[in-house]
């Protein structure tokens, strides 16, 4: 870890590592795009045909990769200007780790949301087979 004239810098070989993560951020982001979209396409396309509730599922994925996807390239372009640059590094490291935020945030809302809806039908199927088995002759 060096001190460098206008501020912190990381070495060479953490400056390896920082480029290989954010090359793979970059790629998976990439990824993330490209699935988002055609994730809305094909939702979009579901909901105008004969069976218009088919598509929301397709294009609220689609919504959520593109987000994800957004992020995750912008992280990777902070990262990559560790690299790159001179003097910015905690400044870089700083607004990479903003984009990540935004990224578990909505994943922890995401799955906040997923544990209430199973424990909600959890509850509405043993409500249900509780009520089966009290009306049962």
């Amino acid at each position: 870890m060096n001190q460098g004239g206008d501020g912190y810098e990381f070495n060479e070989a953490q400056n390896g590592q920082i480029s290989g993560l954010a090359g793979a951020m970059s790629f998976v982001g990439l990824l993330l795009l490209v699935s988002g979209v055609i994730e809305v396409v094909v939702g979009l396309v579901a909901m105008f045909g004969p069976t218009p509730g088919q598509g929301f599922g397709a294009l609220a994925q689609g919504i959520l990769n593109l987000l994800l996807g957004s992020w995750t390239r912008k992280a990777a372009g902070a990262f990559d200007q560790i690299v790159k640059t001179q003097g910015n590094d905690i400044d870089n490291l700083m607004a990479a780790l903003g984009e990540l935020s935004r990224v578990y945030h909505l994943q922890r809302v995401l799955v906040l949301v997923s544990v209430v809806v199973a424990l909600g039908a959890l509850a509405v199927g043993a409500l249900a087979v509780l009520f089966v088995k009290a009306t049962a002759p």
